[in-house]
């Protein structure tokens, strides 16, 4: 069957799992955290306003009739195979097409990926995959800007580093219309310097909306 004229093919779970994106989205939650890093990328990329284009309707649709046999992306993978056990799991991944064809270093890096995703808690992994998926209906450019903001904040010295993960942490909270209005506000660049500002808004581009629970203390705004 091919694809209909317009949309690119969508590329095997496999390829999906080979990769730097889900990569880069396991380091993205460091920002989240009160200690760690994220991941090494490219380098750093100027232009705050490019940081803020939302992922939605960027990247490739599947067929009419749904994706074939090997074109799930990770969050259909995962839910068809939710009740299965790790070696259930990682079975069925190397009956993937694609996967015979990989060398042993290459299906190891992929197997340890799929165990690193089994090994967190269900919210943690749907906040990765739903980033993960984000970061795959980017541009090429735009997934070039967002690898250069985790290289450019992992860089960064530590005092530098906790400033921007506090303000990540608040900001995620919002949607992400409100997320660009503070980033382009008065108050908010008279902390920040333009270079922080875009790797907060490439770094949010494909953060998931994640609204405060109710009854929970609201964070102290860093700005």
């Amino acid at each position: 069957m091919r694809e209909p004229s317009g949309h690119k093919p969508r590329r095997t779970l496999v390829e999906y799992l080979s990769t730097g994106a889900l990569l880069l989205a396991l380091s993205v939650p460091a920002l989240a955290q009160h200690h760690g890093q994220a991941g090494h990328f490219g380098g750093a990329h100027p232009g705050f306003h490019h940081g803020m284009q939302q992922p939605g309707g960027v990247g490739q649709q599947p067929g009419r009739f749904g994706p074939r046999r090997g074109q799930e992306h990770l969050p259909e993978w995962f839910q068809q195979h939710q009740h299965m056990s790790l070696s259930q799991q990682e079975q069925a991944l190397r009956r993937e097409p694609g996967f015979n064809r990989l060398n042993p270093a290459q299906q190891q890096r992929i197997m340890h990926r799929l165990r690193k995703l089994d090994s967190i808690p269900p919210a943690q992994r749907q906040r990765i995959l739903a980033r993960n998926e984000a970061f795959e209906r980017l541009s090429p450019e735009r997934r070039q800007e967002v690898r250069a903001a985790a290289q450019a904040f992992s860089q960064m010295p530590p005092p530098q580093r906790q400033q921007l993960r506090r303000a990540f942490r608040v900001l995620r909270t919002l949607p992400p219309g409100q997320r660009e209005e503070i980033l382009n506000s008065a108050r908010f660049s008279a902390t920040y310097s333009p270079r922080e500002r875009n790797i907060l808004g490439n770094l949010l581009s494909i953060e998931p909306y994640q609204p405060p629970q109710p009854g929970a203390p609201q964070p102290r705004q860093p700005w």
